[in-house]
């Protein structure tokens, strides 16, 4: 029994000072523009140009669109900006698109644009399943207070996005105190869409066209329910936090090429929201595409018209 007990006195002496270092670490106030930046090599640094636009950018943002690299490459906001012009709607649209998947980050993103702008609408990309996921940056990019209050229901990222919060404080200390830290200059971006304006091949769409429904699962029954409800309280919490601010919330989905006609969760999203769907003429037409999962320039030119149209509705309702 003694024995354990000087084991346990050991380790209790070893982990007390990085029980402590790391508890500094989160209490200490974050530079949240250095965790931007360290997520530099993911989706062509474009945190640092999303958190430029929130908190270094006058430019008011009515529309908000919120989703993953599928917004980033088809919602054009510039062109979608002019086509409500065109129709006497002057408002400030923002693409707040963001790579790789994850409904903590859209929660996150606007309430990071709550500090500083007042969006009238905001828009919550739908993809034809739910991702059972948080996103891989979250961790990076979240103050202390959204890691240690997380969704937690199924929430297999807890752990990840602690340690994840943890390197990012630390790095961040250590890169000013030594002098290493480079910081990036300031975006003075007013648009977060990414333009391209790549024609995908023949013979990569064909065989999406061909295989995409073959292959595809439906989600069902009880793992159905199990692996969406991550993603549908964070959902929610968006919701709530867009209710919070006199914020009216759609949807509007974004598949891949070939798609189902409507996402599987459908019947969710309708009970909290207008879900935009746009038609197959824009969304089975080749040459709207850059790949098989994301939109060209083409192809955003298009939807932006039938948003403007969309919305139009949706604003002078």
């Amino acid at each position: 029994m003694k024995k354990y007990k000087k084991i346990w006195r050991s380790v209790f002496r070893v982990s007390m000072p990085f029980v402590v270092v790391s508890v500094l670490l989160f209490v200490l106030p974050f530079d949240k523009r250095f965790g931007s930046a360290f997520v530099k090599d993911n989706c062509d640094a474009h945190a640092t140009l999303l958190h430029d636009r929130i908190f270094h950018n006058d430019k008011p943002v009515d529309i908000a669109f919120f989703g993953t690299s599928h917004t980033k490459d088809a919602v054009s906001d510039y062109w979608l900006e002019d086509a409500l012009r065109d129709k006497g709607i002057d408002m400030h649209v923002m693409n707040f698109g963001y790579c790789r998947l994850g409904r903590n980050m859209p929660y996150l993103l606007l309430k990071e644009c709550l500090r500083t702008k007042k969006p009238k609408y905001i828009v919550l990309e739908v993809t034809e399943k739910e991702n059972r996921d948080g996103h891989m940056d979250f961790g990076y990019m979240a103050d202390s207070k959204e890691l240690f209050t997380p969704v937690l229901i199924f929430n297999d990222n807890l752990i990840q996005d602690l340690f994840k919060g943890l390197v990012v404080r630390f790095e961040a200390i250590k890169q000013k105190w030594l002098g290493q830290y480079n910081e990036p200059p300031k975006r003075t971006d007013d648009y977060g869409h990414s333009a391209d304006w790549t024609v995908a091949g023949e013979e990569e769409m064909q065989y999406q066209k061909e295989n995409k429904m073959k292959n595809y699962k439906r989600s069902k029954g009880f793992s159905r329910w199990f692996y969406n409800q991550y993603s549908f309280n964070y959902i929610d919490k968006t919701i709530a936090l867009a209710n919070e601010h006199g914020i009216k919330v759609l949807f509007l989905y974004l598949p891949e090429y070939a798609c189902l006609d409507v996402p599987e969760e459908i019947d969710f999203y309708k009970k909290r929201g207008p879900v935009l769907l746009p038609p197959d003429s824009l969304y089975q037409i080749p040459e709207h595409w850059k790949d098989v999962k994301h939109m060209n320039d083409k192809g955003a030119g298009a939807l932006a018209s039938w948003i403007a149209d969309e919305l139009e509705g949706v604003i002078k309702q």
